[in-house]
């Protein structure tokens, strides 16, 4: 027998959390997420259930970049798009596509 569960997230905290998720600065870690839960809201939940609702009911990603290589160099990325511009503009579209 299941029972149901209270969301333990609701009302305007779960508002503020949406808006902060979806906000440029984020966060960085699930960890990041519960300290804020605590400091602004006054929530202390475990780690386990702030992914679970992050992750599986509001379906949010963190804003964590994509590493880079330090071998990289600026110019030779500038050089490449001016030069191979099908090739580029292939690049562009598959990761447009992946973002959404």
């Amino acid at each position: 027998m299941h029972s149901l569960q209270v969301p333990i997230v609701r009302g305007e905290a779960l508002e503020l959390l949406k808006q902060r998720l979806h906000s440029p600065e984020g966060f960085h870690s699930y960890g990041q997420i519960q300290q804020w839960l605590v400091t602004e809201l006054g929530l202390d939940i475990a780690y386990k259930t702030v992914y679970q609702l992050v992750r599986y009911q509001l379906k949010a990603k963190l804003k964590v970049p994509r590493p880079q290589s330090l071998k990289q160099h600026p110019e030779s990325q500038s050089h490449f798009k001016k030069n191979f511009p099908l090739l580029s503009n292939f690049c562009k579209r598959n990761s447009e596509r992946e973002s959404n």
